[in-house]
């Protein structure tokens, strides 16, 4: 599943490199470290990598949460 928007690619990028032991909780900027944290123990390696892996190129900066599926919501309706 590629990511929807430059945000959330770079997000699922660190909580990717959370979860395989890159990134240190230290080094993760407080306002959002409990959020990747909690992403990082929700989802599996793959799903975090192909999210992270997505290209930059022709994405928007941030879609509004409207338009986002959370990824159970994304499971259930497929």
């Amino acid at each position: 599943m590629p990511s929807k928007s430059k945000s959330q690619q770079r997000l699922m990028g660190q909580a990717y490199a959370y979860k395989i032991g890159e990134l240190k909780s230290k080094d993760i900027d407080p306002e959002y470290r409990k959020k990747i944290k909690d992403i990082s123990k929700s989802m599996s390696k793959k799903d975090l990598r192909d999210y992270a892996s997505t290209k930059h190129k022709k994405l928007p900066e941030e879609v509004s949460e409207t338009k986002i599926y959370s990824f159970k919501e994304f499971l259930r309706k497929n």
